[in-house]
């Protein structure tokens, strides 16, 4: 990781809830793009370069899991987090599995803002401000 700010891309389909979570990473200094689905995600990411993916599970088009694996292939170094309301689902969990993600970085909505800085900081990039 270089001594700069990390790059996230913050992917949700729900407009509430992307206005929120960007709300939260403004606040903490990260510097940040976002995505409405899995396909512009992965366009995203194409010409943004994020050091991690922040991924909502359930999107229209292509869910973050696949665009996982299409980012990985465009940005190998990139990380991974994935936030869900299918997180007690056992078939989420074997997915995430097959297709080479922790499960410890994942975790399940509803959440509390505390858990989901937390998730971003186990891929090793703590907020720029406290």
């Amino acid at each position: 990781m270089s001594s700069t700010a990390p790059k996230l891309l913050l992917v949700e389909d729900c407009s509430n809830t992307l206005d929120l979570l960007s709300h939260v990473l403004l606040s903490r200094g990260y510097t940040f793009e976002t995505a409405v689905d899995g396909v512009d995600a992965v366009t995203k990411a194409a010409s943004y370069h994020p050091d991690c993916a922040v991924l909502n599970y359930v999107m229209p088009r292509m869910d973050g899991l696949q665009a996982a694996v299409e980012i990985h292939k465009i940005l190998p170094d990139c990380k991974f987090v994935f936030f869900t309301g299918n997180y007690g689902n056992p078939k989420f969990h074997e997915k995430l599995r097959e297709l080479g993600f922790s499960e410890n970085l994942a975790i399940g909505k509803p959440f509390l803002i505390a858990e989901f800085i937390q998730l971003i900081e186990r891929t090793g990039f703590p907020p720029p401000l406290p």
